[in-house]
């Protein structure tokens, strides 16, 4: 088995412990993405997860704790039990992308970042939302992030694509002309 198969069975073995409940599931892309980042950043996190000689249950313990902070059923405890006995750690950055996008698929939602110069109000976060609904038939779940170099206007920033609606990128446009 290569490094994307066993990581899209545990993705989707993760998913299919939580798809009845939607808040487990974005938790848990919250849990993949604190793991990923500790795993690649914290060099003491990856030597013990990688370490043969540290006990299983130690790493499970520590993962287990993880998954009470984050609010996870312990439904997911044999999938965590399943990452170690694989040493599929390694792994853990397929598994959130794969697992994102599954989660997508089952939800019909994604995430997306909307980038505004200044902060705007509900009802434009609403039409906006409602707009991209209409023009690609899902849901998104936006993130609101600020960058005033955008000077007016917005950017929508998924995975698969990116709207630049700013006045930034307009008057770019305008100086190729």
């Amino acid at each position: 088995m290569n490094r994307t198969h066993i990581a899209s069975q545990i993705a989707k073995a993760f998913l299919k412990r939580v798809k009845d409940d939607k808040k487990a599931l974005s938790n848990l892309l919250d849990f993949l993405t604190f793991l990923e980042s500790s795993y690649k950043r914290v060099k003491e996190i990856k030597a013990f997860m990688l370490n043969p000689t540290v006990p299983k249950e130690e790493k499970l313990k520590y993962l287990k704790t993880l998954r009470e902070k984050f609010g996870l059923p312990e439904a997911v405890d044999g999938v965590l039990e399943h990452v170690i006995d694989l040493n599929a750690i390694r792994f853990i950055s397929d598994v959130k992308r794969i697992y994102a996008k599954e989660m997508e698929k089952e939800l019909r939602m994604s995430r997306a970042k909307l980038i505004t110069a200044h902060e705007i109000p509900s009802e434009y976060i609403a039409r906006i939302s409602q707009i991209l609904k209409q023009r690609l038939g899902r849901e998104f779940e936006l993130e609101l992030q600020k960058d005033e170099n955008l000077i007016g206007g917005f950017v929508v920033v998924t995975d698969s694509f990116v709207l630049d609606a700013s006045v930034k990128r307009a008057l770019e446009r305008l100086g190729t002309l």
